[in-house]
């Protein structure tokens, strides 16, 4: 018997890669934060200046999701195993179109979308 079940086992392993991964974004861009309002150069800045920032840190989100998927599926190809990372992949090169609001969009879809496929192959994996 195991103690707990392979879907408890997947999601902590999401969740603690997702923590991982937002906390090397978000330390990096917090320190440039305080020292962009310090004052101690002389450039002005606004909030809506690191939306771009934002946006390929959501699509690194995507990315990793993409990833993940990848390493369970189960495939004797590694073509068709690397499938995943296609749409990951389209959706972190809309992030570096001129249009913010589709970039948003396509990633938060993303998350939506793979969310659901990675329980579905973790279920359905055999791990004998």
């Amino acid at each position: 018997h195991r103690p707990i079940r392979r879907r408890q086992v997947m999601a902590t392993k999401l969740l603690a890669g997702l923590v991982v991964l937002i906390v090397s974004l978000a330390l990096p861009l917090l320190v440039y934060f305080l020292w962009a309002l310090s004052g101690v150069h002389a450039t002005p800045f606004e909030f809506w200046m690191m939306e771009d920032t934002f946006r390929l840190g959501l699509a690194g989100v995507v990315g990793y999701l993409g990833a993940f998927l990848t390493g369970i599926r189960t495939a004797r190809v590694y073509v068709s195993r690397l499938w995943p990372l296609v749409p990951a992949g389209l959706i972190f090169l809309a992030q570096l179109d001129s249009w913010p609001s589709v970039g948003w969009c396509l990633s938060l879809l993303g998350i939506v979308l793979y969310l659901p496929s990675i329980f579905f192959a973790a279920e359905h994996r055999d791990y004998a």
